[in-house]
Parts: C-alpha cells; sequence; structure tokens
C-alpha cells in the first residue's frame, strides 16, 4: 500500500484482502492536502476509505450505482435496525467493518441491492431532516 495509514486501518484492509477476498483497487493520494481515497470490491459491493481534510470515512456502494456511496453510520442503520451516532470515529468505522463486511456484502446482492439503495437513501433523507430541520420547514 503506497499511502501511509493509521496501523488499525492498515491492518483491517490486509485482513479484508487476504482472509475476506476483498481486491484492493484504485489509490488517489493529493500531496498538497494529504486527501487519500482507497477502493476495495468484493462481488458487487465496492468500499471506499477516503481522509478528507484528515476526517476518516468509509463508504460503501453497489457497483451499478458509481454515484452513490453511503457512510457507515447508516449501514449500521441498517444492519442494527436503530438510529446511532451520525458521525462515527475512526475506530468505530473499522469496527463496524471487521464485524460486519459480510452481512453488508449481503445487503448490496444483485437482489437486494434496488431495495438497499432505497432504503439507505431514504435513512440520509431522514438524517438531513433531523440534522437541519429548518432546511425541510
Amino acid at each position: 500500500m503506497n499511502a501511509k495509514l493509521p496501523p488499525l486501518l492498515e491492518t483491517s484492509i490486509n485482513t479484508l484482502t487476504s482472509e475476506g477476498g476483498w481486491i484492493l483497487g484504485e489509490q488517489l493520494v493529493s500531496s498538497a492536502f494529504g486527501d487519500l481515497a482507497i477502493t476495495l470490491r468484493r462481488d458487487n459491493v465496492r468500499m471506499r476509505i477516503v481522509r478528507d481534510r484528515g476526517q476518516w470515512y468509509i463508504e460503501f456502494s453497489e457497483s451499478g450505482w458509481a454515484s452513490e456511496w453511503y457512510d457507515l453510520a447508516l449501514i449500521q442503520e441498517v444492519l442494527t435496525g436503530s438510529i446511532g451516532e451520525d458521525v462515527l470515529s475512526l475506530e468505530q468505522q473499522v469496527r463496524i467493518v471487521s464485524s460486519n463486511w459480510p452481512k453488508i456484502v449481503e445487503l448490496f446482492r444483485p437482489e437486494r441491492a434496488k431495495c438497499t439503495h432505497t432504503l439507505l437513501s431514504q435513512l440520509r433523507l431522514e438524517r438531513s431532516k433531523r440534522r437541519m430541520p429548518e432546511l425541510f420547514k
């Protein structure tokens, strides 16, 4: 791996690629700001790890919806059936991926992908309404 990653993230990526069947894809690094994006894929699911202005995000998408990425807070809502924190630390995100990646892959299986996309889009809208109610009056 070319980019310098926090050890827990590097360990997680190594485990996913060596034991989980994930394939490491594109790696983009911006030397000006230190931003980066790493993609991994498995079956028809893509995972994107992003560092943007020092903040880490792990997001998922189904291969057919190239522009639709869903953060782990939304994914966790689907997995647990309850509203959790909107913003998760890198440690929380890595823990969720490590313990739930088979379930996440299942959410994006071709026969479930459209339903998952609809549900995650609805949850994202509901979260926006919670965070910025004045915009939805």
